[in-house]
């Protein structure tokens, strides 16, 4: 069930997934923005003016998706 988050939860969601890539945080915010991130409490996408976070497919072990998986064919979102 997709849930509305405010901005700055979706920052440290965003900044703590950077640290564990070792990424900037520009290029996560751009893909969560673009078409969404897989992040420790799930698939967190940017839709309007808000963020939303929807639970993260069966397959995903720490905020990494099976490739193989046939539910979500490898992107993680349910």
């Amino acid at each position: 069930m997709p849930q509305q988050i405010n901005q700055r939860e979706a920052k440290g969601l965003i900044r703590a997934r950077a640290r564990a890539l070792q990424r900037p945080v520009t290029f996560l915010r751009a893909q969560a923005q673009s078409g969404g991130l897989i992040t420790s409490s799930g698939y967190l996408t940017h839709c309007g003016a808000s963020y939303v976070i929807t639970s993260a497919c069966r397959c995903v072990r720490h905020c990494t998706p099976e490739l193989n998986c046939r539910e979500c064919r490898g992107t993680g979102q349910a």
